[in-house]
Parts: structure tokens; C-alpha cells; sequence
């Protein structure tokens, strides 16, 4: 029965002052501690945000890869006219610009630059390595490091409250937009300075705070784990933007024991969910997760090789 109940995806609404960490740890710790399968998140949250953050619970850890890239909704407070070490309000203020704050409309005209294909530098306060150490490690030593600028995509830039010196922003981006670095940028480009005071995640993908379970109830009773089996998300259904190929039971138990079918095998009856292009499809028995596999297309009306990345065990 307990592995019924993990697995899936679990979406938690985070609070403030916890870190993405420790959400793992209470959810691990609710459905059975050291004898809990293992428990994983898709995209780590700083501790001072809050908001959503996707928890995979056994099998469902094999979707990492596919839901670590979704794109972001954040809304985020700076604040003008300070800056400090780690972009945000947990850092040491290191410039002050004293100052008329900015208008509203001069805001809106900053932020259309801001929007589309940019060139971000991650900040030194965050967990990506130089040469294998991570970047705050670093950082708490006093050692700046060059660190390697990164593309994203911001399609949505909007100016929800100004009650200067704080903006409210909305923010709609790429997987690895650092939201702390784009304020920095905007303060920058108004001719001031400016840090975060707030930050929360509203959505992964198509994944929704609002349907999220509050991370204060995972520090509840008994009751906690009937809780969380209510709220899981089966794997499939997690992926359920990606094409279904339908198999039979007997044809997914030979996939779980190692076997590879050809695309003749699968492409029988799934002609129209297969694509014509190279991409990635679930194979699935009923509303089991069989595997996840990448076909190669020649631009024909059918592909050429099925590929397979992932295979989920039967629970």
C-alpha cells in the first residue's frame, strides 16, 4: 500500500524560510522516513521565496528530466534604491543611490527591454559550480569568480503595484531565469539600484500553486499521508502534454523486464499519437506509465526508431 500512496508528484506550496530541501525531508519524512522510496523536487526554490515546488515520490523521480525545464511564473517585490551582495533582501546592503524613484511609465519602458531573449550572468549567491565548487560556497568565502553568462527567455514582463521604493512584478520565463538577477538588472537600467524583498512561484509548466498543498500541513498528524495520497498526481498524468502511445499489459511487462520493442510493435493503432518529428513520447498501459522514449522521424508518415529513455516500474 505505501507505494501506491508515493507514487506520484506532489505539488507543495512553500513556505517562507524553508528550504527546497527541507520540503523534501518533511514529505520523505510523512510516508515512512529511512524506509521511504526516494523523494526528489523539480527545481529548487532560494528560502526566503515561497511558492510552488513539484515533489516526485518514487517512480515518479525518473521525470526529472522532463519537468526541471518547464517555464515559470514568478511574482516578485524589489525594491529601489538598494543593492545588496546576494541580490536579495538576505544580503548585506552594498550600494545605496540616493534619489528621485523612478515613474510608473518609466518603469513599463525599462521592462520592454527586459522581455524576450536575454543574456543573464547567475549571481555569485546561487548553487551553480565553478570548476565542481558551488558558486555561494565561494561567495560566503569572499572569492568572486568569472561565472559563465546563460540564455533565457522572458515572454511575459509586467508592472502590477509601485508603491515606491517597492515595484511589484509578474514575471513569465524560462527554466533558469534568475529573478533575483533580473531585478538587479532593471534597478541597473533605471539608473538606481535595486534587490528583492519577495518572491514566490505561482506556476511549473502547467502546474499550479493553487492546487498546491500548503508545506505547513506536512508537518500535521496522521492524517498527513492519507493527505498526500489524495493529492498526488499520477506519472502519467504529469506528462500529459507529451504524445501516448497505448500498449498491451503484456507487451509493457516485457518493456519493464528490459525488452526494446521496434516501432512496428508500438506504432500499430497509435499511428496519429505518434509524431512525424524527432520528439519524445510516453508509452502507456491503461493509466500506467510504462517508459518514456524519444522517436527519430525521417519526415515521413511515421518514424523510423523508437528510442527508450525511461522505464517506470510496476508499483
Amino acid at each position: 500500500m505505501l507505494n501506491k500512496v508515493v507514487d506520484g508528484i506532489l505539488l507543495v506550496d512553500k513556505e517562507e524560510g524553508l528550504t527546497s530541501h527541507g520540503v523534501v525531508s518533511l514529505v520523505k519524512r510523512v510516508l515512512g522516513g529511512s524506509r521511504a522510496p526516494k523523494v526528489g523536487h523539480a527545481g529548487t526554490l532560494d528560502p526566503f521565496a515561497t511558492g510552488l515546488l513539484v515533489v516526485m515520490a518514487g517512480q515518479a523521480t525518473k521525470l526529472s528530466p522532463y519537468l526541471t525545464g518547464e517555464n515559470k511564473t514568478y511574482r516578485a517585490v524589489m525594491k529601489l534604491g538598494e543593492a545588496t551582495d546576494t541580490l536579495d533582501r538576505t544580503g548585506r546592503i552594498v550600494k545605496r543611490m540616493d534619489g528621485p524613484f523612478p515613474a510608473p511609465g518609466e518603469i513599463t519602458d525599462v521592462l520592454k527591454r527586459f522581455t524576450g531573449a536575454l543574456e543573464q550572468t547567475p549571481p555569485m549567491y546561487s548553487a551553480v559550480k565553478h570548476h565542481g565548487v558551488r558558486a555561494y560556497r565561494l561567495a560566503r568565502k569572499g572569492i568572486e569568480v568569472p561565472l559563465r553568462k546563460r540564455c533565457v527567455k522572458v515572454f511575459v514582463l509586467e508592472l502590477l503595484e509601485y508603491d515606491p521604493p517597492f515595484a511589484t512584478l509578474e514575471v513569465h520565463c524560462t527554466s533558469g531565469t534568475y529573478i533575483r538577477t533580473l531585478a538587479a538588472d532593471i534597478g541597473e537600467a533605471l539608473g538606481t539600484a535595486a534587490h528583492l524583498t519577495a518572491l514566490r512561484r505561482l506556476s511549473v509548466g502547467t502546474f499550479d500553486v493553487t492546487d498546491a498543498v500548503a508545506s505547513i500541513e506536512l508537518r500535521g498528524g496522521s492524517g498527513c499521508r492519507e493527505m498526500i495520497a489524495g493529492s498526488m498526481t499520477a506519472p502519467a498524468d504529469a506528462l500529459h502534454r507529451m504524445a501516448s502511445i497505448e500498449v498491451s499489459p503484456e507487451l509493457a511487462a516485457r518493456i519493464r523486464r528490459g525488452y526494446r520493442p521496434s516501432m512496428a510493435e508500438v506504432g500499430a493503432g497509435n499511428e496519429k499519437s505518434i509524431p512525424t518529428e524527432d520528439g519524445l513520447v510516453k508509452v502507456v498501459a491503461g493509466r500506467e506509465l510504462i517508459a518514456v522514449c524519444r522517436v527519430t522521424a525521417a519526415g515521413g508518415s511515421m518514424p523510423e526508431d523508437l528510442i527508450i529513455e525511461r522505464v517506470f516500474l510496476s508499483v
